[in-house]
């Protein structure tokens, strides 16, 4: 009896299922150190279970990997393209990461039969990680807690991505990730999530209830990121769902109760989102800084126009071509299109493309890969950070 309880199979789910609760908290061991973020390298708690889950299912499953041949001739090229990178280390963590969502991918896709119950797990960390963020918007902030990966937080700290309504500062939420935006970005994939669960139901069960409440949890969680990345994917995505699925009641259902909430939120917070819409200095500098970021990368992207300066490689060839005095000022485009055309050059952007390509043939939850995609043209966590990689690769894997 114990034996077919802990055998290798259900050991692999069960850690599995640990990676996707902790994939929103961000405990980890920081191997080497860096003064710029992208530069370093740590590993993650939620990783150790990955592999923990991807290793006791390897034991019996190796054989079953079907790698898609264009994932492959990218990751190919990505790792090659360590060779001209001037930071090894730095790469190899890109390189690392999307190696663990391929994997991922593969994982999900001769498990299916774990995807209702991963996403439900997904959602119920987020739910924690939604209170945190309620907290540090009402407290303007919150302490440290180096265990669940958490720094300290406040309205009144330099650097701490805040708005201004004129009378005072408030702390966009983090939650427990490292940025509101890329909390936005969790928020808007578990609605979306929520949506496919809610098409699903039969009946009006607590499951069903449950849903709703979780729906409207998030929704006011995302508005309170201040996420207009976040919140621009959310909707063209969201409503590319409900065209889609118009035919289906529950979805119908769906769209007029996130529409109605929706709307109350926005009255009752508009002078705040007021603040992200109109000139301020916070909002002139915000946009003045992704203006100099896109002429950096076309500079550099014409010094290795056909190869690129290597994966990960940004900050480092930013420090070559620049001397800024702070090293905040160091950052990656805000664009992952211009980032990989930057790093791999035109031959693995074209790769990139046909990658998005096959994974929007394949996709069978089309929203996902558009919100993707949008929040790509803003942003750049899901090319250069931990938790940005994995929750593209785990989303499209859920997806199936």
């Amino acid at each position: 009896m114990i034996n077919k309880i802990f055998n290798n199979q259900n050991l692999s789910k069960i850690f599995f299922y640990i990676f996707i609760f902790l994939l929103p908290w961000q405990t980890r061991l920081i191997l080497f150190p860096q003064k710029i973020e992208y530069l370093g390298f740590s590993i993650y708690l939620s990783e150790i279970f990955l592999w923990l889950a991807l290793g006791f299912w390897l034991l019996e499953s190796y054989k079953k990997i079907r790698f898609n041949k264009i994932f492959l001739f990218f990751y190919i090229f990505t790792f090659i393209s360590l060779m001209w990178a001037d930071n090894k280390i730095s790469g190899f963590r890109l390189v690392l990461y999307m190696f663990e969502g391929m994997l991922i991918y593969e994982y999900i896709k001769n498990n299916k039969k774990i995807i209702t119950s991963s996403i439900y797990i997904f959602l119920s960390s987020l739910f924690f990680a939604f209170l945190l963020g309620l907290s540090q918007f009402i407290n303007l902030g919150s302490v440290e807690f180096k265990w669940l990966g958490l720094a300290s937080r406040g309205a009144w700290n330099l650097g701490d991505i805040v708005l201004d309504d004129g009378v005072g500062r408030w702390l966009r939420i983090y939650g427990s990730l490292p940025h509101p935006n890329i909390f936005g970005g969790y928020l808007a994939v578990a609605i979306l999530f929520i949506g496919y669960l809610i098409k699903k139901e039969n009946k009006n069960n607590f499951r069903y209830f449950f849903n709703y409440f979780l729906a409207g949890v998030f929704t006011f969680g995302l508005l309170l990121t201040f996420s207009r990345s976040a919140w621009l994917a959310f909707i063209v995505a969201f409503l590319y769902f409900i065209f889609k699925n118009l035919s289906n009641k529950n979805v119908r259902k769906f769209f007029f109760f996130i529409i109605i909430l929706s709307s109350l939120l926005v009255y009752i917070f508009y002078p705040l989102i007021k603040s992200r819409t109109t000139s301020s200095l916070i909002e002139n500098r915000s946009i003045s800084e992704r203006q100099i970021f896109t002429k950096e990368a076309l500079v550099l992207w014409k010094n290795n126009p056909l190869l690129g300066v290597g994966i990960g490689n940004y900050i480092v060839a930013l420090e070559k071509q620049y001397l800024y005095k702070f090293e905040y000022q160091y950052q990656p485009v805000h664009n992952i299109f211009l980032l990989i055309l930057t790093e791999l050059g035109i031959f693995g952007f074209l790769l990139f493309l046909l990658l998005l390509r096959r994974v929007y043939k394949e996709s069978h939850y089309k929203p996902l890969l558009i919100l993707f995609i949008i929040v790509g043209l803003f942003d750049h966590y899901l090319w250069t950070l931990y938790p940005g990689v994995l929750l593209f690769w785990v989303s499209l894997s859920l997806s199936e």
